[in-house]
């Protein structure tokens, strides 16, 4: 089900010179971090071990892309006014009993290899630590005057 908002922050990250509303920038933030991380470690896999480390690890990424986009979810129900419900929270050990069982059976089957998978699961969450929050870089404007000591920047 998706609201209105959703709509228009779909809209907007759809058409490239769309004005974007603030809710959609976090969105767009998330998902360049996913492709750059995607990208990046499908190539650094198939130079060091070959295609089938590279759909690997692809796959690993794909998973804890997945496994955040449900945390997202989950976390802003059970955060959300009034508390959330018991059945959010019986979904969290659900998602992580899900997660298991796929990456088992994407070794299993034989599509993936395991520690690339692994490393690959890793890697999203542990870059996005390295980010800064986009909030947290101060915006200078220019003024006429260099900011003395001890003056906020606005």
């Amino acid at each position: 089900m998706t609201t209105r908002s959703d709509e228009a922050v779909m809209r907007a990250l759809a058409e490239p010179g769309a004005a974007v509303p603030a809710s959609a920038a976090p969105l767009r933030r998330l998902a360049a971090h996913f492709a750059l991380v995607l990208c990046f470690v499908s190539g650094v896999a198939a130079a060091l071990g070959g295609q089938r480390t590279a759909v690997s690890a692809a796959l690993g990424v794909l998973l804890a892309g997945l496994n955040l986009l449900l945390m997202r979810r989950i976390m802003g129900a059970l955060a959300g006014a009034g508390g959330g419900s018991a059945a959010w929270a019986l979904a969290l050990p659900l998602k992580l009993v899900g997660l298991v069982a796929a990456a088992l059976a994407l070794v299993e089957l034989g599509v993936a290899e395991p520690v690339p998978l692994a490393i690959g699961f890793a890697l999203l969450p542990l870059t996005g630590v390295f980010l800064p929050p986009a909030s947290s870089v101060p915006r200078q404007t220019l003024s006429s005057s260099p900011a003395r000591p001890g003056q906020h920047l606005k």
